[in-house]
């Protein structure tokens, strides 16, 4: 049984960005399997960074939907990632 199965509800009904967050979904059940598994710190890291690395990826696709269709939320949404990806480098640095 996954650690966070993917949820309909989850769905923000763009196929880019909805095909994005269910990779990024299996990105922490695969860290939440090395974390049980007793997996090194090795093993962590490497999960860590690709889900960094691809977070980084994914707040672009967003943030390009964003501007496109002038979403009222943007300037908030991007200070979420950026303040995300910060946290995010952090932990990586730390593994």
């Amino acid at each position: 049984m996954s650690y966070m199965p993917w949820s309909d509800e989850f769905s923000v009904n763009i196929r880019e960005i909805d095909e994005q967050h269910k990779r990024l979904v299996v990105m922490i059940n695969t860290l939440h399997e090395a974390l049980v598994a007793g997996k090194g710190k090795e093993a962590q890291g490497k999960i860590i960074a690709e889900m960094v690395d691809y977070a980084a990826v994914h707040f672009g696709t967003e943030e390009k939907y964003m501007r496109q269709y002038t979403f009222p939320g943007h300037a908030k949404h991007k200070a979420e990632h950026d303040s995300f990806s910060g946290k995010a480098a952090d932990l990586k640095a730390r593994v």
